[in-house]
Formats: structure tokens, sequence, C-alpha cells
């Protein structure tokens, strides 16, 4: 099982930033496992605590009852995972900081945006990351190359 550490809401997007803070984001235990919401912060900083081992899939959910950001827009997760405890007498290797991993995808049309890869957990781990918008929705006003929208740019979002 998994849980989700809601942080202080603010602006999904701030004007000076990539940073996608107020966006919900999901990290689902496969197959057909409880599903679990977090909030990133206004850095898009999020937080899970994960209790079970098992296979996660990381996603930002769409739909009327969440928040995240408009279809079209590319957005990237960094993060990783370390063990809730450290026991003592492991290894230097350890107590490393973790590897960060990142996936980027767009949001499709209903809202949601599944970050492409499994995320393997083998024993209760804290999974933390930071959200960050890549490229901002076409404005289909304005086609051809010059029409997306620069990252930064506050855009409407789906509520």
């Amino acid at each position: 099982m998994a849980t989700g550490v809601r942080c202080r809401q603010v602006s999904p997007l701030r004007a000076s930033s990539n940073d996608v803070g107020n966006i919900d984001i999901v990290i689902k235990k496969k197959p057909g496992g409880a599903v679990v919401v977090a909030r990133a912060d206004d850095n898009g900083a999020f937080t899970f605590n994960i209790t079970e081992p098992g296979t996660y899939q990381l996603l930002l959910p769409g739909g009327p009852e969440v928040t995240s950001p408009s279809p079209g827009t590319k957005v990237t997760a960094s993060f990783s995972i370390k063990p809730s405890k450290v026991t003592p007498g492991l290894s230097a290797a350890r107590t490393l900081a973790p590897p960060i991993r990142t996936a980027t995808d767009v949001v499709n049309a209903k809202g949601v945006l599944t970050f492409p890869g499994d995320i393997m957990v083998t024993e209760p781990s804290v999974l933390s990351g930071r959200l960050r918008i890549v490229q901002m929705p076409v404005d289909p006003a304005k086609p051809g190359p010059a029409a997306a929208v620069p990252a930064g740019t506050a855009v409407p979002y789906a509520h």
C-alpha cells in the first residue's frame, strides 16, 4: 500500500518557472491495486510512502475531481526511491543517494498522463520527485511551429 503526502496548494503553474504546483499525482499498484493521490507542492515536489513491495505506476489523473495540466502539455517527472528505514550494518552502497529516474509524456485529451515504465519496490520505501513542464500545449488558433505556448506561460487547467 502507498500513502500520499498532501502539500500546500498554490497555482498549478508559476509564471516564473516550469514548476508544476497544485497538481494531483497518483501512484497505482499494478495489477489493479489501490490508487493513492497526492498533490505536488508549489515547486512541483511530491512524496509517496510505499509500504508494500510490488510494481507501481506513476500518473497524472484526468477528470473533473482532480487538478491536472491541460491536454497537450508535456510533463517530466524526476523521482527517486529509497528504503524508508535504514538498517544498521548495511553496505555503504545502500546509504548513497538513490539514482534519479525521469519519465516524460504528454497529457492526453482526457487530461490523463501515464508516465512510461514500471516502478519496482522490494521493501517499504519513499518515492519522492518533482514535476516540470517541458512544453505547453499548442495554441490551435495559431497553426504551425510558432503555435507552441512557451513554458512558464499561465494557461487554464482542467479541474
